[in-house]
């Protein structure tokens, strides 16, 4: 199956997916040049690249770092292609964050997370276990690490927060699940914990009501006068 074949169609995604395929072209040369069907393949997910980042928010902010790994691709080694793949992920993840804060309006859609009992400090312990099973694990290269590691930390995150949202540990399970499953057996202790964190989180979601609109109060029909 080709990368076109493969590639996500949500733009967030397939920033995400190509960005780690253009890391994983550089880490194959990591001490030279890069060779020519290497180079080649690089500038197709550059391309890429430049056509996804014009659907993302704050698009403007890759044009001029991608061109750059496009020329370093084009002359320079792999290992300064690799140093700028590692400042563009830094830049898409902290835009990212912008996902993150929301109005009050906005808030009352989501489904909050009200702990009770022991089941916070359960989460935070499953999610500290995943944080060392990806750490220790030789199922992962270090661009699915910290892909990982990032979104642990905003389930994390969520979870520290008096309510938190549901929404978040459910789209960063899914991510974390989707990674381990890219590691086959070497992931399954990962995908385990990450099993273990969504029940426990899900037994403490309070579901929001959302209000319908009050019906508009019905005009009685005239009555006939009488003659």
């Amino acid at each position: 199956m080709s990368f076109f074949d493969r590639l996500p169609k949500d733009a967030d995604s397939a920033f995400q997916f190509t960005l780690i395929e253009l890391q994983n072209a550089a880490d194959a040369y990591p001490n030279g040049a890069l060779n020519a069907e290497t180079k080649t393949q690089a500038v197709i997910y550059i391309r890429a690249l430049q056509a996804i980042s014009r659907r993302l928010a704050q698009s403007g902010d890759y044009e001029e770092l991608l061109e750059q790994i496009h020329r370093q691709a084009i002359s320079n080694g792999a290992a300064t292609v690799k140093k700028s793949l590692d400042l563009l992920q830094q830049l898409y993840l902290s835009n990212s964050l912008d996902n993150h804060f929301i109005d009050e309006e906005e808030e009352a859609l989501f489904n909050e997370v009200k702990w009770s009992g022991d089941d916070r400090a359960l989460v935070l312990d499953h999610l500290s276990n995943a944080r060392r099973a990806v750490t220790d694990s030789s199922g992962f290269d270090d661009h699915h690490k910290r892909r990982v590691l990032y979104w642990l930390a905003r389930a994390e995150n969520e979870a520290l927060k008096e309510k938190g949202r549901f929404a978040t540990f459910v789209a960063a399970t899914s991510e974390v699940l989707s990674l381990a499953e890219e590691a086959g057996e070497k992931g399954k202790p990962l995908a385990n914990l990450v099993q273990m964190v969504r029940t426990a989180t899900r037994r403490n979601v309070t579901v929001n009501q959302i209000e319908a609109d009050e019906k508009p109060k019905q005009i009685a029909p005239p009555t006939d006068k009488p003659d």
